[in-house]
């Protein structure tokens, strides 16, 4: 099972992960302008990191998705790590690790240490059967509803409104599905594979 999670997982992230985009600028010529300034010439690449959902983002489609039940999770794995989603302390955050300047960053770019959050975050949550259900029930599906196309694009579509799960990955969660005989631990694996494909986390 674990073999097939990571499997899912890397189709998943190579056909929707941010990737950064490389800028390249040339020299500005003078005679296009009508001033005599000198402006800058740019001899090298720029790198334009993809900006993720901070904190608040995160939590916010979480519990959006999994209900109130799992806000408490939320609030432990997501809203008070700043170190590894961002988003800057309010008056809400009355510890003094929030405000140390490593943590208190308006955005968090695509690291390791937010990866492994975001990981243990989804693991937690859906190993919980009320939060699958709740999630479920946004499609008016439930914990024996089949698993198949049109259910598996359903659900993935809470997280990703506007992408398309890759073919590949459909047809992996299928027949995975139709080789057990428990649903339930069926949909919970296929929201923690949803729920760790970062591409939803852009805002």
């Amino acid at each position: 099972m674990f073999k097939f999670i990571l499997l899912v997982a890397f189709i998943l992230t190579g056909c929707l992960n941010p990737k950064a985009t490389d800028l390249s600028f040339r020299k500005i010529d003078q005679h296009e302008h009508t001033d005599s300034h000198t402006y800058p010439t740019f001899i090298s690449p720029t790198k334009i990191e993809t900006r993720l959902g901070d904190r608040i983002f995160v939590s916010n489609v979480l519990s959006k998705i999994f209900g109130p039940q799992a806000n408490e999770d939320i609030l432990t794995l997501v809203t008070r790590q700043q170190g590894a989603f961002g988003g800057v302390c309010d008056a809400s955050d009355n510890t003094d690790s929030c405000f140390a300047p490593k943590n208190n960053v308006i955005i968090s770019p695509s690291s390791t240490i937010r990866s492994g959050a975001l990981i243990k975050a989804c693991k937690e949550i859906t190993a919980k059967t009320e939060n699958i259900e709740h999630a479920l029930g946004l499609n008016q599906l439930h914990v024996n509803s089949p698993i198949n196309k049109t259910t598996l694009i359903k659900q993935f579509q809470l997280f990703a409104p506007f992408k398309q799960i890759p073919p590949k990955a459909l047809d992996q969660l299928i027949a995975q599905a139709n080789d057990t005989e428990n649903t339930i631990i069926d949909w919970k694996t296929i929201h923690l594979l949803f729920c760790v494909n970062p591409a939803w986390t852009i805002p």
